[in-house]
């Protein structure tokens, strides 16, 4: 019952999101729908994706089997304070692609357990907020991912098992391209 209720929290997330809204509990377990400030033209969320090396350097080549950070950066462009709620514990999350394709081959929530309670995070105006997560290039399945082309996103979210994990939204970042070399 608390997965359902967590997986249709999800799904209303992104829905909302998809409508360039925030959403916020009222203590009675209902989601109203906040409609962005007034003063800003555009998302109220921007969101980009830095990769690096294990000395901090930003690069996107990478030797099969090095440490790779991945940095999320969101920020609030607007001068109120903003309040995102999740579903969850899980406040956000790392992907990674085939190039130009849809296949998921790394996802870092995958086998995580979060708590089961829903959690807030506050933005105050203007400020912006870093998510990093240092993977080594193991998948799922224990094997060491190939050399080749990929891409990597970054999201202030946790997007449910159908939905679309490329699909833009203010709080999770483009597509960043990136190699693995043998």
């Amino acid at each position: 019952m608390i997965a359902r209720l967590a997986l249709l929290g999800a799904v209303s997330l992104v829905t909302m999101g998809a409508q360039s809204s925030c959403s916020s509990t009222n203590g009675e377990g209902r989601l109203d729908i906040q409609d962005p400030p007034e003063n800003v033209d555009g998302p109220t969320f921007t969101s980009t994706l830095v990769l690096k090396d294990s000395s901090g350097t930003a690069r996107n080549s990478f030797e099969r089997g090095e440490l790779i950070t991945m940095e999320l950066s969101v920020r609030n462009r607007t001068s109120e304070v903003q309040r995102v709620t999740f579903v969850d514990g899980a406040q956000s999350d790392f992907l990674v692609f085939n190039d130009g394709t849809h296949q998921l081959r790394w996802r870092w929530t995958d086998g995580k357990v979060f708590t089961q309670a829903t959690t807030e995070v506050t933005f105050e105006p203007q400020e912006t907020r870093k998510i990093s997560v240092t993977w080594d290039q193991v998948l799922a399945s224990g094997a060491m991912l190939d050399a080749g082309a990929y891409e990597a996103r970054g999201m202030m979210m946790r997007l449910g098992v159908d939905a679309d994990l490329q699909a833009p939204h203010e709080r999770a970042s483009t597509l960043v391209p990136f190699t693995i070399t043998p």
